[in-house]
């Protein structure tokens, strides 16, 4: 896991084959993008990380567990060729009806949602803005198509 990390806003242990303890980085600008876009989609996580590290960060973060409406993680991903591919049938739902957001556009098969928003990684920069770049894009009248979207699937790798 992660060496020490004097700049983490908060840590989470995590038991594997012994403990850990996960020092964790928010995106700038994470709960802002979380609370206006939980207003506006249902917010899915779909995540390759393992459920005994991502459901402990996803707690931190949604505590009420009012913002993430479905939680899905690793076991819900398909292994092929070396890649955890994440399928959005597993959500049951009208994919016209989804929108992705994530960092890794491999994980994806081509054909299963047509409206993909790749972000940037998020390793450290305090400058980062893509959450606030993208609640601009969202509430610009010329993407009035977005609006039919009602399901947000976040599905980065999990340094939110």
């Amino acid at each position: 896991m992660a060496q020490y990390d004097s700049r983490a806003d908060f840590t989470i242990p995590v038991l594997l084959d012994k403990e850990y303890t996960v020092y964790v980085r928010k995106r700038p600008f994470l709960h802002e993008f979380l609370e206006r876009v939980s207003k506006m989609f249902e917010i899915v996580i779909f995540t390759a990380s393992k459920k005994i590290y991502a459901e402990k960060l996803l707690d931190v973060l949604d505590p009420d567990k009012k913002l993430f409406s479905r939680r899905l993680y690793r076991d819900s991903c398909i292994l092929q060729d070396g890649t955890f591919t994440k399928d959005l049938t597993v959500l049951g739902i009208d994919l016209g009806k989804v929108a992705i957001v994530d960092n890794s556009p491999q994980v994806f098969p081509s054909s299963s949602c047509y409206n993909r928003f790749l972000s940037t990684s998020f390793v450290s920069f305090s400058y980062n803005r893509f959450f606030i770049y993208f609640i601009d894009y969202i509430h610009d009248p010329k993407y009035l198509a977005l609006y039919r979207i009602t399901y947000l699937v976040l599905c980065q790798s999990l340094n939110l």
